[in-house]
């Protein structure tokens, strides 16, 4: 934890543009949104992956962080997941 918090020291928080301000009081209210690639494009994103030596979860990961960087114009975007894809400790 010590590591992550030195790691992150200072990064900027994410300033995405939205319809509406935000409620004074957080509401914690949200839903899920599902959807699916066609086979074609998960096939493609896969191929990329293995060219650069990522998994799909990485190449998705930063796809994600470019379309962030694209909505908030910011150079430097902090994502952070629960999980690694590793199966051990």
């Amino acid at each position: 934890l010590d590591y992550w918090r030195e790691k992150l020291a200072g990064a900027a928080q994410l300033e995405l543009p939205s319809d509406r301000p935000r409620p004074a009081v957080t509401t914690y209210r949200g839903s899920i949104g599902q959807f699916f690639f066609p086979s074609e494009l998960l096939d493609g994103l896969r191929r990329v992956g293995r060219e650069e030596g990522a998994t799909l979860f990485m190449t998705l990961l930063a796809a994600f962080q470019a379309l962030l960087g694209r909505y908030s114009g910011q150079g430097d975007i902090s994502v952070g997941t629960p999980v690694a894809g590793r199966g051990r400790p």
